[in-house]
């Protein structure tokens, strides 16, 4: 049948045809294995990624997990004492002694708060109605550190107050206080 195909002018194109199909299958099968190769190439370099990326954010939580660490350490290290300082201030102004709360002010806080204007604040802020002191987080904030304090009265209503201290040779002063607008 090959024979009679080959001498009909059609027979012979579909002969060269069969045979170049043929050929090509054969050249098509390295190919084809490398195709594969590269796919299964590909699989592990996807695998090599994914094993580096999961490190990599492992890496990057270990790191983010030890700066806030540290930074907590500094933050509980560095607001030592600034509790007995409210406690006095507040204990001082209640007992009467406004001249004692306001020399736990620093030199800065005095140089722009008179004692009069202190004095007006205070009485401003209606003290002698709140009974409970709640202090919040302490927050750093460059050389100083800021306290929410909420004063609490027996009608549960609230009164924040940011103080704003600064570390004078060893002791913690006030160096701004400031009143919140109630929650």
């Amino acid at each position: 049948m090959l024979a009679a195909l080959a001498c009909h002018p059609t027979g012979q194109r579909l002969f060269a045809e069969e045979t170049r199909t043929r050929c090509r299958r054969r050249q098509a099968g390295p190919l084809l294995q490398n195709r594969a190769h590269l796919r299964s190439r590909a699989s592990m370099d996807m695998q090599l990624v994914q094993t580096i990326g999961t490190k990599a954010l492992a890496a990057g939580a270990g790191a983010l997990l030890l700066y806030w660490t540290i930074s907590a350490v500094k933050l509980v290290l560095n607001a030592r004492g600034i509790n007995p300082v409210i406690k006095q201030f507040f204990t001082q102004v209640a007992s009467g002694r406004i001249d004692a709360a306001y020399l736990l002010t620093t030199k800065n806080y005095r140089s722009h708060v008179n004692r009069q204007q202190f004095l007006r604040f205070l009485a401003g802020l209606q003290l002698n109605k709140y009974r409970n002191l709640k202090s919040g987080r302490p927050r750093i904030q460059e050389d100083q550190i800021i306290l929410t304090v909420k004063l609490k009265a027996e009608n549960n209503e609230e009164l924040p107050l940011d103080f704003t201290f600064v570390k004078v040779e060893d002791d913690w002063r006030v160096d701004r206080i400031q009143r919140l607008a109630a929650a």
